[in-house]
């Protein structure tokens, strides 16, 4: 199952991006009708993403207008470098999407944090809490530089469900196996497109 490219850069759930419009910059009033809603909501994101690339060359002129659909914003700048993470993030929330839904019968368990009511002595035992909903937040907030701090997300899932499970629920362990088994074989799928936009990161001394 080989996802978008990483020159795809529409696709990311938590922030759609238009390349190219000139709605806030060179266009007229009809064109900005309907668009200064929830602008409290891009002021913060542009704070965000100002003050994640502050001081990096390339991260100028970043603006955001909210899209007609209220879950979107759609993103004015002209900052390569928050391309080359939108490309990224796109890929790799591409791929969590496709273990919660196409494999829902290994990764059911592991998509929220485990409760106290489910486990009660679970941070006793677990130093490193991981689930798959956190793992798509730090995809939304682009803090994966690469596939390999990605991977290590999902394998600490996988050891935490041998750490805590192993001799008292033997059913748990295998099912996070297979999860990083197929967490393996989706970044293998979109390696070329992973390649890429990781080279796009590391070309621009992020």
């Amino acid at each position: 199952m080989e996802l978008k490219g990483s020159r795809n850069y529409s696709n990311i759930n938590a922030t759609r991006m238009v390349a190219g419009l000139d709605v806030m910059h060179g266009g007229d009033d009809k064109d900005r009708e309907g668009l200064d809603t929830d602008f409290g909501v891009c002021r913060h994101m542009a704070a965000m993403i100002s003050m994640k690339f502050r001081g990096m060359p390339l991260a100028r002129n970043i603006s955001f207008i909210p899209s007609q659909r209220p879950s979107d914003l759609v993103l004015l700048l002209g900052s390569p470098i928050f391309l080359f993470f939108v490309a990224l993030a796109n890929i790799l929330e591409g791929i969590v999407d496709a273990i919660v839904k196409d494999r829902c019968d290994i990764s059911y368990l592991f998509v929220k944090p485990v409760s106290k009511k489910e486990a009660p002595d679970y941070l006793d035992i677990i130093e490193s809490p991981m689930d798959l909903s956190k793992i798509r937040e730090k995809v939304r907030n682009m803090e994966y530089k690469s596939r390999e701090e990605f991977r290590h997300d999902v394998w600490q899932i996988t050891f935490n469900a041998h750490t805590y499970n192993d001799g008292r629920n033997p059913g748990i362990p295998p099912l996070a196996d297979m999860l990083l088994e197929y967490c393996d074989y989706l970044l293998n799928e979109n390696d070329d497109s992973l390649t890429e936009a990781e080279g796009d990161i590391e070309h621009a001394d992020v």
